[in-house]
């Protein structure tokens, strides 16, 4: 396969007069109109197609003519056979969590409260709100004006993004019951 890239600096077309049974968009940032040739006429047209387009006209191709609205690079593959490739990059974490710590329920009340210290090994953080009132979980700062976490009476709020900082509660009513889980490498 021959990979072939070109940079538009704006709207525009861009030719070529190779032959080919196989044509892929390898990279493009936004959809292109792609015509295909034979014999300098115009045949099989495909409109706002994007990466990973590709195409196998019943018969061969003897140029290719991509149409761009936008500034973009766009990288194509052309090849006289049916082959072509996938790519994809993947990350993993393989981390998992090794133990769950069940801790006293929190009595919350109108000043912020803490209720998990910060701590780096932990991977996720479950509450509980058993009281009768709404909690609001955050940072030391945390308020009922300001509190962007609102765990209504009955719900529960996982956290896995924040989990190892330190989090507080608090309530617009005295004495609110918060159950905590945190989950540890």
């Amino acid at each position: 396969m021959r990979t072939i890239s070109n940079t538009f600096a704006g709207a525009g077309s861009w030719r070529l007069a190779i032959p080919g049974r196989y044509f892929r968009i390898l990279n493009s940032s936004s959809p292109v109109d792609v015509t295909f040739f034979k014999n300098g006429s115009p045949g099989l047209k495909a409109e706002a197609v994007e990466s990973g387009y590709y195409a196998i006209p019943r018969e061969w191709f003897d140029g290719v003519e991509i149409t761009s609205a936008s500034a973009q690079t766009i990288k194509i593959g052309i090849s006289d056979g049916d082959g072509g490739y996938d790519s994809s990059v993947i990350t993993t974490s393989a981390l998992l969590a090794a133990t769950i710590n069940d801790a006293a329920p929190v009595v919350v009340g109108v000043a912020a409260t803490l209720l998990l210290a910060a701590d780096t090994a932990r991977m996720g953080a479950r509450f509980y709100n058993a009281g009768a009132a709404d909690v609001y979980l955050g940072g030391s700062g945390v308020t009922v004006a300001n509190g962007a976490i609102k765990i209504t009476p009955g719900s529960l709020w996982i956290e896995d993004n924040a989990a190892p900082g330190a989090w507080y509660g608090i309530s617009g009513t005295a004495a609110q019951s918060v159950r905590v889980q945190e989950v540890k490498r």
